[in-house]
C-alpha cells in the first residue's frame, strides 16, 4: 500500500516537473538579433534619399524578397510584443537566411544596374539630335538601347524570373558595354532632309498625266537619288555635294514635267482668249483656288506658248 502511494506521489511530482519544464521551454524568447540587424540595414538604406535602394521597388521584382520581408516584419512585431518564442527559431533562421540571400543578390546585381543606368543616361543625353548620322551607325545605337528595353520587358513577363534570386550582373554589364560601344561608333552622315523630301514629293506624281519623255527623265533622277541614299554616306564636302546635286536634278525634272494636255495645247494653240477645257484649268475655275491675276497668267501662257507661266500655275495647284 505504501509502495503504491509512494509511486503515485512520485508520478504526480514528475508530471508537475515535466509540465513546468515544457512551459519554461516554450516561454523562452526567440533570438531575432540577426534578423533585426538585417532589417535595420534595409530600413536605413530605404530612408536614405541618396541611396537607390527602395524596399517597395525591390519587392515588386523579387518574390523571394517579398515573402521573406513580410515574414521578418511579422517576427519582429511579435518579438517586440513578447509573443515570439524559441520553438519558432528554425523558421526565424530560415527567413533571415532567405532575406539575406535576396539582399546579397540585389547588391551584386546593383553594380551591373548602376553601370547600365550610367551608360543609358550618357547615351541619351550626349547624342546630338541636331546632327545626322549614318543609318548603319544609328541603327546600331538604337538597337543597343532597345535591347535594354526588350531585356527587362521579357524578364518581367517571365513569372519564374526573380531579381532576388537570379544573378544577372553579367547581362547588365554586357548591355551597358554595348551602349557605350554604339555611342562611340556613331558616325555623322550627310544632310538628307531635302533629298528625302523631294523623293517624297515624287511619290504623288501621276505618271499617266505626263508625257513619257518627261516622266522618264524624272524616274532617272529619282533612281539616282535613291542610289545615293542607299550608300549611307558619311559627312564630307564631296558627299554632301553629291546629295545636293541629286536633289537639284530631281527638282529640275519635276519642273520640266510636261502634261499631256499641255503638249496638245502647244501643238494647237487657241486663237482667242478662251480658256482651254482641260481638267486642270477647269478645276481651278470651279474651285476658285487661284487669284484672277494668276488665271490671267495662265491664259496668257497659252497665247504666247510660255511654259514658265504654266509651270507657275502647276506648282500652285
Amino acid at each position: 500500500m505504501r509502495k503504491k502511494l509512494f509511486f503515485s506521489v512520485a508520478m504526480l511530482f514528475f508530471g508537475i516537473f515535466t509540465s513546468t519544464a515544457t512551459v519554461y521551454a516554450e516561454s523562452q524568447p526567440a533570438d531575432v538579433s540577426a534578423l533585426r540587424t538585417l532589417m535595420t540595414e534595409l530600413s536605413e538604406r530605404d530612408a536614405n534619399e541618396n541611396d537607390n535602394f527602395n524596399i517597395e521597388g525591390f519587392a515588386t521584382i523579387s518574390k523571394k524578397f517579398t515573402s521573406a520581408y513580410e515574414k521578418a516584419t511579422e517576427y519582429l512585431e511579435r518579438a517586440d510584443s513578447g509573443e515570439l518564442y524559441d520553438n519558432e527559431q528554425d523558421d526565424i533562421n530560415t527567413t533571415t537566411t532567405q532575406l539575406a540571400e535576396a539582399y546579397d543578390c540585389y547588391k551584386n546585381n546593383q553594380e551591373g544596374m548602376k553601370a547600365l543606368q550610367d551608360a543609358f543616361t550618357e547615351a541619351t543625353e550626349k547624342k546630338d539630335i541636331e546632327k545626322n548620322y549614318t543609318k548603319k551607325s544609328e541603327d546600331n545605337y538604337d538597337k543597343a538601347l532597345n535591347d535594354v528595353i526588350n531585356y527587362f520587358g521579357k524578364y518581367y513577363r517571365d513569372e519564374n524570373s526573380d531579381l532576388g534570386v537570379d544573378n544577372i550582373r553579367g547581362d547588365l554589364e554586357n548591355l551597358a558595354n554595348n551602349i557605350k560601344e554604339a555611342m562611340e561608333n556613331l558616325v555623322e552622315g550627310v544632310e538628307m532632309i531635302e533629298l528625302n523630301w523631294v523623293l517624297f514629293e515624287t511619290s504623288y506624281i501621276e505618271k499617266d498625266d505626263y508625257t513619257e519623255e518627261s516622266i522618264e527623265k524624272l524616274l532617272e533622277a529619282v533612281d539616282e537619288g535613291l542610289a545615293i541614299k542607299d550608300e549611307d554616306l558619311e559627312l564630307s564636302d564631296t558627299n554632301q555635294a553629291r546629295v545636293d546635286n541629286a536633289v537639284k536634278k530631281i527638282e529640275n525634272a519635276l519642273d520640266a514635267l510636261v502634261l499631256k494636255s499641255e503638249e496638245e495645247s502647244v501643238e494647237e494653240p487657241e486663237e482667242d482668249l478662251k480658256v482651254p477645257n482641260t481638267g486642270f484649268l477647269s478645276g481651278i475655275l470651279e474651285n476658285n483656288s487661284l487669284s484672277s491675276n494668276l488665271i490671267f497668267a495662265v491664259l496668257a501662257s497659252f497665247i504666247v506658248a510660255s511654259f514658265s507661266a504654266y509651270k507657275l500655275i502647276f506648282k500652285r495647284k
